[in-house]
């Protein structure tokens, strides 16, 4: 009797966050991790920004089923990250960079 293959797992729905991504200041300090997964993907993910002059994307590991991507701002504004798989799935992470203080009651930190 000839055994029957073993059926290969289908990935599951790419996605990435948090979403927005909010850095409250600039350089390493105040970085974020922006995770991404695909649950049951073992594929390299890409990644392309609209985010230079405001904040940098890097990743030491950009394999599925989970990357922790950083990122760190570099100036006021706003951006989108869009992380994509080989299996022609995309998504669109916003990061917006501030670097005014906070003010509460009057009080400014």
């Amino acid at each position: 009797m000839t055994p029957s293959p073993s059926p290969t797992p289908v990935p599951g729905v790419l996605t990435a966050g948090p979403n927005p991504t909010d850095l409250y200041g600039l350089g390493a300090s105040f970085s974020k991790p922006i995770n991404v997964t695909e649950t049951g993907y073992g594929g390299s993910f890409g990644e392309q920004d609209t985010c230079s002059g405001v904040a940098a994307v890097s990743t030491a590991n950009a394999h599925g089923p989970t990357s922790t991507y950083t990122v760190t701002g570099a100036a006021a504004g706003s951006c989108v990250a869009t992380f994509a798989d080989s299996n022609s799935q995309s998504v669109n992470v916003n990061i917006v960079v501030t670097t005014n203080g906070i003010i509460i009651n009057g009080a400014r930190w």
